[in-house]
């Protein structure tokens, strides 16, 4: 196994996972679709959703559609619709890149053995020394190239090829109508490009028919999230066998520490500025949050997880 002191200057410091989500990649994306979700709750109505506040939202929405008419007029269920698609797909790519980069460093084995010849012109070199990160530049590089050529479906082959999880024939069939979707939003606007059309006619006649739907956006995150996780399952039982659980435990337990640190103290400053109802109802969040965690870690890891469960953060609320 891999001990600290033979991994890369870049790679020998800081957490090698997220004490709660998994890689940092992951955490990232989740919070990105968290702020998502949101957002998109800002405007639909959810099963969390009274029905006076569903009103409320559909009040609102047909407000700002009559207050815009003629050349601006504003369909706000597509428009919200389309651009959760694009920046969902976003996220996606954003993950895919931050998480090998990630894996290239930490593995020198994956790197050498991916096409990772690069070449660099001296301002390249040079900037990258100037901040000691020559390392984290050459394998985001790599990383870029890897998400920049091709789509859902190059990807999904390469990495199960590299046995970093295992991906359906639907889930990539609805990952390339998404990505085409947002490719054809970004540059064509509300038109239709030939191209869509010609790979994806059937999808293609039904939103022109009937708009972009909120089960559109669904099915099409569903996917979104079953490749990252995918993905994410590979490359943290690569990271496991090639770093081995006390590495990672050490490091872990490390940036624990850290952060039961920094919840004690958020917790505290409540408590001497809250109610008794409104300490509880923090914790029950917290709680709430720990449950939801766990059962992600436990997806990702299984039982053996060096991550731990919810029961030893109950702690740090």
């Amino acid at each position: 196994m891999t001990t600290n002191d033979e991994l890369p200057r870049e790679a020998s410091e800081g957490p090698i996972f997220h004490p709660d989500w998994g890689t940092h990649a992951f955490e990232h994306y989740n919070g990105n679709i968290r702020s998502l979700d949101a957002l998109l709750a800002m405007v639909f109505s959810t099963a969390f959703d009274t029905e006076r506040s569903a009103n409320l939202l559909k009040a609102r929405r047909q407000s700002v559609e009559d207050n815009h008419s003629g050349p601006w007029a504003i369909n706000l269920s597509y428009s919200m619709n389309s651009w959760q698609v694009a920046m969902r797909v976003t996220a996606v790519e954003v993950y895919l890149q931050d998480a090998l980069t990630f894996l290239a460093a930490y593995d020198p084995e994956f790197i050498r053995t991916r096409g990772s010849k690069q070449t660099w012109e001296y301002e390249d070199v040079r900037s990258a020394s100037d901040d000691d990160n020559s390392l984290w530049t050459f394998c985001s590089n790599w990383a870029r190239s890897f998400v920049g050529d091709g789509g859902p479906s190059r990807w999904a082959r390469a990495l199960e090829k590299s046995g970093l999880g295992k991906f359906t024939p639907d889930d990539v069939n609805v990952l390339e109508q998404m990505w085409g979707f947002r490719h054809m939003r970004v540059h064509h606007g509300r038109g239709f490009s030939k191209e869509f059309i010609k790979r994806h006619r059937d999808v293609a006649e039904r939103i022109r028919r009937d708009g972009l739907q909120l089960s559109d956006l669904e099915t099409w995150a569903g996917a979104a999230n079953r490749l990252v996780r995918g993905a994410e399952a590979g490359i943290a039982g690569r990271l496991r066998g090639v770093l081995g659980e006390e590495l990672i435990a050490a490091r872990l337990n490390a940036e624990s520490e850290r952060q039961m640190a920094r919840w004690k103290e958020r917790y505290e400053t409540i408590t001497s500025t809250s109610t008794e109802e409104e300490r509880d109802a923090h914790l029950a969040k917290r709680m709430e949050q720990l449950e939801a965690q766990a059962a992600i870690r436990h997806e990702l890891f299984g039982d053996g997880s060096v991550l731990g469960d919810a029961a030893e953060w109950s702690g740090a609320v």
